[in-house]
């Protein structure tokens, strides 16, 4: 495997990028430094820019999706390697990409210690190469994260930041590992402020202990932005309700670090003020 020396994240957002650097330590990597770079800036070349140097001392340049061009899907199969993980996740693509599968590229995240759904632990499927026919168990099923793009849209991006100097050797979508570091630990509709700085988050929702459904909500700049959180979440109750998991009214837990939280909060709460829902806060 190559050993990294150097690790460069980029958010790109409409006012401004933030570039966190970190150093290859001990077998992992610590926070060197963060910089906010002010729209239409450069980014600082002594960080991101590869050189013959980077031969001898390797450096990892991620690259975070922008919000509005990611599709997140949850679906439950049986453990296996991540090879056959991903042949399943394939053979599923035609029915969960919103988009044609010869346009998209996609990615998947294993979800470690997610509980499985109730329908599950009562063995309705078999695990891929069982020839016994028996029940599937909570035990034996793992929960996936599909993240799927438009090709075209990726491609656009990839360009824009390779005009800044940005080499990207790797895509990920914004706040999966908010899923991991803070777990939710109660049904409802869990929301990670600060996908794109106060613009936008990442919606999970959690029914019966199982996690249902994610997306990235993306706020408008100026207007409304109360009406237009409200209405993105009226969209995900109803989609909810069709696809039969949210059978009553969820409650709203949001996760925010100090700088977005006072925000997100008097907008939720604007949001749902007509609603009868209780509002938590985990900061």
């Amino acid at each position: 495997m190559r050993r990294w020396n150097s690790c460069n994240v980029l958010q790109v957002a409409p006012d401004a990028n933030r570039l966190w650097r970190f150093d290859a330590k001990g077998g992992d990597f610590v926070l060197d430094r963060e910089q906010k770079i002010p729209g239409g800036q450069p980014l600082p070349s002594r960080w991101v820019a590869k050189s013959w140097s980077s031969l001898w001392q390797p450096k990892l340049n991620v690259a975070w999706l922008p919000p509005e061009n990611v599709f997140l899907r949850v679906i439950e199969l049986p453990k296996s390697s991540f090879e056959e993980t991903q042949a399943m996740v394939e053979l599923q693509l035609e029915k969960i990409s919103p988009l044609p599968v010869a346009q998209i590229v996609w990615t998947l995240h294993v979800l470690s210690g997610a509980p499985v759904s109730h329908s599950a632990r009562s063995g309705i499927s078999k695990p891929a190469g069982s020839e016994t026919g028996a029940p599937v168990t909570a035990g034996d099923l793992q929960t996936v994260i599909v993240v799927i793009a438009g090709r075209a849209a990726v491609e656009e991006f990839l360009g824009r930041l390779e005009k800044d100097g940005y080499l990207a050797d790797r895509l990920e979508a914004p706040m999966l590992d908010q899923l991991e570091a803070a777990p939710a630990t109660a049904d409802g509709a869990w929301i990670y402020a600060g996908a794109r700085g106060k613009d936008a988050a990442l919606v999970a929702w959690r029914s019966k202990g199982a996690l249902r459904n994610l997306c990235l909500m993306v706020l408008p700049p100026e207007g409304d932005r109360a009406k237009s959180l409200k209405d993105q979440l009226a969209q995900l109750c109803w989609a909810g309700e069709m696809e039969g998991w949210l059978t009553e009214p969820p409650t709203w837990h949001l996760v925010a670090d100090p700088v977005n939280a006072a925000e997100w909060e008097k907008l939720l709460r604007e949001a749902l003020r007509s609603e009868e829902r209780r509002v938590g806060k985990e900061c």
